[in-house]
């Protein structure tokens, strides 16, 4: 036991994790801002968790119940706890993803890129696409990836922008936010 504690502490990074993130060739998201992202997501399957448990045993206890009342009809109650569930589930998802928004745009602004992508990732998988209804969150996602220099991710998003949200405002700012072509390649190859 004296052995271990003769060694000392750990030393901590000097370094923060947007002074990190901002060098050049750095594609991978700090832990930091994972965590704060799954910590977003536990929130959401606790609340929704704890909402379950609650129907489940307030429509047991309604089950118990009703054999006293038979004149009364369950198939009412558990149609309204279904709706209960998907609207109050649907309203905390809205939330999580509000979330999610503001800390990848913060990210963004930080110039923590890689961070910037991995939040808002979660808006072009799993059929999340609807939560992005103007198309703003897949426009920075693709800023985000031309500043990693992943251009074929960035083209898939700019693709995605164009065939869904073709009258959004953000589709017509991907004209400005295209790369310009280099010299060689605009003068066929011969620099001049």
């Amino acid at each position: 036991m004296a052995r271990l504690r003769s060694k000392g502490r750990k030393q901590k990074h000097t370094t923060s994790p947007s002074a990190q993130d901002n060098r050049p060739g750095v594609k991978t998201p700090t832990a930091e801002t994972l965590k704060e992202a799954d910590k977003l997501f536990k929130g959401y399957w606790k609340r929704l968790g704890a909402l379950l448990l609650v129907l489940l045993l307030l429509s047991i206890a309604f089950s118990l119940a009703v054999p006293h009342y038979r004149n009364y009809n369950l198939i009412y109650f558990y149609f309204a706890i279904v709706f209960a569930l998907s609207f109050i589930s649907r309203y905390w998802l809205e939330k999580l993803f509000v979330e999610l928004r503001e800390l990848g745009f913060r990210r963004l602004a930080q110039k923590r890129y890689a961070d910037a992508a991995a939040v808002l990732e979660y808006f072009h998988r799993f059929g999340n696409m609807g939560f992005d209804r103007d198309g703003e969150i897949h426009y920075r996602l693709l800023l985000a990836y031309r500043h990693l220099g992943e251009e074929e991710r960035a083209k898939q998003i700019a693709e995605w922008i164009r065939r869904h949200r073709a009258k959004s405002r953000y589709a017509q700012r991907l004209a400005t936010a295209e790369p310009a072509p280099a010299k060689e390649e605009a003068s066929g190859g011969a620099v001049g």
